[in-house]
């Protein structure tokens, strides 16, 4: 067990060791700025989307703070359609990653996609179609279980501490609390959903 991790670390040391001399650090963070995009532009829709869908509900539907169905509805609604409008741009981030590990490991490798992740869109569209930026868009509304999950739990854990921990006085969470909600929510819910994160990247 020993030799082996000692075997991992050794041959991790030296791909950091050759991708540094090859293409400097630059090189370590090929594709990086992909996720740097994707992430912040789903999350800068779907939150304002999330809070409007359940504000939209508690005041045309009559739901009040803290049912379920408020909560699931709400975050699966806002993911369909920050899904929706954001799958595309998963599809070349996926791609270009891919195409980075590829490129590590083969000699004489031919890049199929322009660095630029717009351009790269617009290649995938003249070449394959449009219908093409939607590839694993089936497995993102899997992913939906993700949302349905963890707010839900992230709000009754909020709700919980809020009832038992804090003092009555208070008429709002300590920060502490935010951080063991959303922590502990998150890894539970990852962990659970995290197989359609698998199937999304082969589709």
């Amino acid at each position: 067990m020993f030799q082996g991790s000692k075997g991992v670390k050794s041959h991790g040391l030296s791909t950091l060791h050759m991708t540094l001399k090859n293409e400097g650090v630059r090189g370590l963070f090929r594709g990086y700025y992909i996720s740097a995009f994707c992430t912040p532009f789903f999350h800068a829709l779907y939150f304002p989307l999330y809070e409007m869908t359940k504000d939209f509900a508690k005041d045309q539907l009559m739901w009040h703070e803290g049912s379920f169905k408020l909560y699931a509805i709400s975050a699966s609604f806002s993911g369909m359609v920050c899904n929706i409008i954001t799958n595309p741009f998963w599809v070349v981030r996926t791609r270009m990653q891919a195409e980075v590990f590829r490129s590590l490991s083969e000699s004489h490798y031919s890049s199929k996609y322009p660095s630029n992740m717009f351009k790269a869109m617009v290649r995938i569209q003249q070449n394959e179609g449009a219908l093409a930026l939607y590839s694993g868009l089936s497995a993102s509304f899997l992913g939906l279980m993700h949302p349905l999950l963890y707010f839900p739990l992230y709000e009754k854990s909020k709700i919980y501490f809020m009832e038992n921990y804090e003092d009555a006085n208070r008429d709002s969470l300590s920060p502490k609390y935010v951080l063991i909600s959303a922590c502990s929510c998150k890894a539970m819910t990852s962990l659970l959903t995290y197989p359609h994160e698998v199937v999304r990247a082969r589709q």
